[in-house]
């Protein structure tokens, strides 16, 4: 993401909306860290009290010793076993549904992103409203003048959304169609697009098709070699790709902001300084590590 100097340059009311997703992201970063932890322990912890009560089984049959347990420690014991098994399975295969989750909310983290700074757009910049495609948006007036002036940005959104087909529209052109329309649309490396594409077409998978590959996902993104009804993995270092993906996208709409005010662009000083607010490798937990216990 832009370093401090990069968003300390925009305009005092564009910068809100790229530090809430940074702390929303730093918050989900810092919960998908004390997931992976969390389940590794659960394994690991269960993996040594099932070694001490083996070796306390064979010290009690050494001793002449028989020990009795209650049902409900029985039942208990269980029911630990059987968290302790999908522990281990989640951990040997690399934390897949921990992944699909913290992908999905990359995803609706981005859209968050886009309509929160197009919502202070319409809000603060003069002709913002003044575009043909705002000037041809249906309202009904009354419920127009009821709203506070947030909501009636949120729903000129969302009609210009309806309007433009965004919705349909695949990977990064979702957003970029309606950046048009204000003057903050651009190029984009091609690996970055492709990133965001893939990571738009995964996720809608894991959400509308419950992870399950169809045709269009296969279709669409041939290089993940999927076949049509595959279960679709989402290891951690996919995850990590989505991750510097939808930050570097953050990124260029900060830089496009500023070149829309003139700003001067980051100095390579100011550009390497830029992991200050990014989730990088080294803040990152492996998907297999074993924790300390």
């Amino acid at each position: 993401m832009a370093t401090t100097e990069e968003l300390a340059k925009l305009p005092d009311w564009a910068g809100p909306p790229f530090r809430r997703f940074l702390e929303d992201q730093r918050q989900v970063l810092i919960f998908y860290q004390l997931a992976i932890e969390g389940i590794s322990i659960i394994y690991y912890r269960f993996q040594r009290v099932e070694e001490l009560a083996e070796e306390l089984k064979k010290l009690n049959k050494k001793s002449g010793i028989e020990s009795a347990h209650e049902p409900d420690e029985i039942k208990e014991h269980e029911e630990m076993k059987k968290r302790a098994e999908y522990a281990r399975r989640e951990a040997e295969q690399g934390f897949p549904v921990l992944n699909e989750q913290a992908t999905v909310n990359l995803w609706s983290a981005l859209e968050t992103l886009v309509k929160d700074l197009v919502a202070c757009w319409i809000e603060n910049v003069p002709t913002a409203r003044q575009s043909e495609a705002v000037r041809k948006v249906r309202i009904r007036l009354a419920d127009y003048e009821a709203m506070s002036a947030e909501e009636r940005s949120f729903y000129l959104i969302d009609e210009l959304e309806r309007d433009l087909g965004a919705p349909l529209r695949q990977g990064v052109n979702r957003f970029e169609v309606l950046l048009t329309l204000f003057g903050l649309s651009g190029e984009l490396e091609d690996d970055l697009r492709r990133e965001l594409f893939e990571l738009s077409h995964v996720r809608n998978v894991i959400v509308h098709r419950r992870g399950i590959a169809d045709r269009k996902l296969v279709d669409a993104c041939p290089w993940l070699a999927l076949k049509t009804g595959d279960r679709v993995t989402v290891t951690s270092d996919a995850h990590h790709r989505y991750f510097d993906a939808v930050h570097e996208y953050g990124t260029v709409l900060v830089n496009r902001v500023n070149r829309y005010f003139a700003v001067p662009p980051p100095s390579p000083a100011e550009e390497q300084g830029s992991a200050e607010l990014s989730c990088n490798s080294a803040a990152r937990v492996s998907g297999k590590q074993k924790p300390q216990t």
